[in-house]
């Protein structure tokens, strides 16, 4: 084998690996682009996990907080009930009829 046909093939086989070098360079490029895409989504999703935790507790705390109050009102209605503006007039009615049977009955002995 001649020295240039020698150095044409090793001309060819450096051109390969350049070409090689290249291609594999540039799928590495392109690996690290997609790495760099999945962890700024993932980021977002932990930023987006972190604000759904955190409205979550918000609500949790609204409940507890609407629980209390509501049980607040229950107790309160419970007194009302007790001491409610109809039972306050059916005792007084029934305090009213009974002096009344009283004053009949008076009156029906005085008779």
């Amino acid at each position: 084998m001649s020295f240039a046909l020698k150095s044409l093939n090793i001309r060819c086989i450096i051109e390969v690996w350049k070409g090689r070098i290249f291609m594999e360079w540039k799928q590495l490029q392109e690996a690290a682009e997609r790495l760099r895409t999945q962890l700024a989504s993932l980021h977002k999703f932990r930023q987006q996990k972190d604000a759904i935790q955190r409205q979550l507790r918000h609500v949790n705390a609204d409940i507890e907080r609407y629980e209390r109050q509501l049980r607040e009102v229950r107790s309160e209605l419970n007194k009302l009930e007790q001491f409610s503006f109809v039972n306050l007039v059916r005792e007084l009615l029934k305090k009213k009829g009974t002096i009344i049977e009283e004053k009949l009955e008076l009156a029906a002995i005085n008779y």
